[in-house]
């Protein structure tokens, strides 16, 4: 199969009369059924990357709610790289409709890497890192089960295919839809329709399955803070540019805002301490493409790509000694996601 980000740039330098001519296409008039689809009993391997690459690290700092000058504050110069790596295998026990109704997932690998590095003004010591933590979650089968009414799945750890329950729970936060049934237009459309999907459609790929529940040591675990809080919002512009031997090439843009709370760390700061709460707030201008298989009604392939630019407030909690505490972070970069889908 031909990538979807190269295909994609292909398609849009091709005329419509390529489309219907030249490649052999199938009618532009025609409309097509992108539905959600998989048959039962039917298993799919999913390997899934997301990484991501930032720098900068201009630095705003407020006491008692003053602005500290610049001049006080040490120039940083912060580069991060994070990748996550995650490759399940869904069996559709129960297809359902326009949803599953029973889905057994097993996770294969999942694992968390980074690095960073930090240079700064003279007086603050430049530092460099890694990490790394796989997920407690492989080898574990997790059942997500949905009731008539029901917007969400109840979610299990089973022992496998018997569906019995073992005594561990699915961390919260796991997310289920690798489907990318949010992105699917509501009827059927012609080549060139074009239709909007809610960010939220993406979460389970912005975020590789939800919480795995990643497990770093003590000191990694300071570059990776437990996320609190997550949010995706913005909305997603598909359209539909070709469709060829039963897969649909559909291509995919938009401007998505993602804010993560997490746990904060205050013990770099020579003027403060104490707990502190970090929000992290990225905009991401995101375009890549999506291959839809027709027959099998799921997903077979997605490339997309998405400049960042990120804000990292830290706040001192209320409640405790010493003066009132803020600062401001900003950084750019890119973010990568891929996904790749087999029958098994």
């Amino acid at each position: 199969m031909q990538p979807a980000a190269s295909l994609l740039g292909l398609l849009r330098s091709s005329s419509p009369i390529v489309f219907g001519l030249g490649l052999g296409l199938v009618p532009l008039q025609a409309d097509h059924n992108l539905t959600f689809g998989p048959t039962k009993d039917s298993s799919w391997s999913r390997s899934i990357s997301r990484s991501s690459q930032l720098s900068g690290g201009n630095l705003e700092v407020w006491m008692n709610g003053q602005p500290v000058p610049a001049a006080f504050l040490p120039r940083l110069d912060l580069e991060f790289t994070d990748t996550i790596r995650v490759q399940c295998i869904d069996r559709y026990l129960e297809p359902g409709s326009g949803r599953p109704s029973a889905l057994l997932r097993t996770i294969e690998q999942a694992s968390h890497t980074g690095s960073g590095s930090m240079a700064a003004s003279e007086g603050v010591e430049a530092q460099a890192w890694e990490y790394e933590a796989d997920s407690p979650l492989v080898g574990d089968h997790l059942y997500f089960q949905w009731s008539e009414g029901d917007d969400e799945p109840r979610a299990q750890r089973v022992e496998g295919i018997s569906l019995e329950p073992t005594a561990e729970e699915v961390p919260e936060g796991t997310l289920e839809d690798l489907d990318l049934r949010g992105l699917l237009p509501d009827s059927p459309v012609a080549i060139g329709a074009k239709w909007e999907a809610p960010a939220e459609s993406l979460a389970a790929l912005i975020w590789p399955c939800g919480n795995l529940d990643f497990e770093f040591s003590d000191e990694d675990a300071r570059y990776q803070p437990r996320v609190r809080e997550r949010e995706l919002d913005g909305t997603i512009e598909l359209t539909l540019v070709a469709v060829e031997d039963g897969l649909a090439r559909i291509a995919l843009r938009g401007e998505l805002v993602e804010t993560l709370v997490k746990q904060g760390d205050l013990s770099n700061v020579p003027i403060a301490s104490g707990e502190a709460t970090d929000t992290e707030t990225s905009t991401i201008a995101l375009e890549g493409a999506l291959v839809w298989s027709i027959a099998a009604g799921l997903p077979v392939e997605l490339d997309l790509t998405g400049a960042i630019d990120r804000e990292l407030r830290t706040r001192k909690d209320d409640g405790q000694e010493g003066p009132p505490y803020e600062s401001r972070l900003t950084f750019s970069g890119r973010l990568e996601i891929e996904m790749t889908v087999e029958d098994r």
